[in-house]
């Protein structure tokens, strides 16, 4: 496995996204890479299932990219949403939705669905996979729901979850899984997946 990794290491490796969240994940793990973002109209998709619409819209994502990326080159492309009983929640529209998102967080446990769709865009091979983490999380204060949405980048964030943040953490009770999942780029399902199309 060291030897995979120093070869993905000498890779090059396109990020399929502009997500500041999963550029600080891959960073964390070693890789320099290019971001080329896909420029696609993920509304266009839509599935009820969390896990059918992150895998579908990372698929049209790849799809993309593979149209814009040439030569030897890795590409990752991921899609992430927030499922909270049973609704889907994306990146919130406005202040007022990353209000009603936090007011009811703490009702029931907060789904973290990601998909990876990686791709050898030299050999054509593709391996894909989904992540789930759960975030349980207790009451936001008014005055820390408002703190959160003007002084940090939860509105960037699916759900309006940013488990990084250390004032959002104090409201976390617990993880079912990891940080980096939570952030849109699971670190264990990413290398699995570029280790299967190298």
């Amino acid at each position: 496995m060291v030897a995979n990794m120093c070869s993905l290491k000498d890779r090059r490796i396109v990020l399929g996204s502009s997500s500041k969240f999963r550029q600080r994940v891959l960073t964390e793990m070693g890789y320099t890479f290019e971001i080329v973002p896909p420029d696609i109209d993920e509304k266009a998709i839509r599935f009820a299932d969390p896990t059918e619409l992150t895998m579908a819209i990372a698929q049209a994502k790849a799809l993309a990219l593979r149209e814009k990326v040439t030569g030897d080159a890795i590409v990752i492309a991921a899609d992430q949403v927030l499922c909270n009983k049973g609704v889907i929640r994306e990146k919130p529209v406005s202040p007022d939705e990353a209000r009603e998102f936090l007011r009811n967080s703490s009702s029931a446990p907060t789904e973290c669905v990601t998909s990876l769709v990686v791709v050898n865009v030299a050999t054509g091979k593709q391996a894909s996979g989904t992540d789930i983490t759960r975030v349980y999380m207790r009451d936001f204060p008014p005055e820390v729901i408002d703190h959160l949405i003007v002084h940090s980048e939860i509105m960037d964030c699916a759900g309006a979850v940013q488990v990084e943040n250390p004032v959002f953490a104090q409201y976390v009770e617990r993880i079912e899984g990891t940080i980096d999942s939570t952030m849109g780029l699971p670190k264990e399902l990413t290398l699995r997946l570029m280790e299967e199309v190298s």
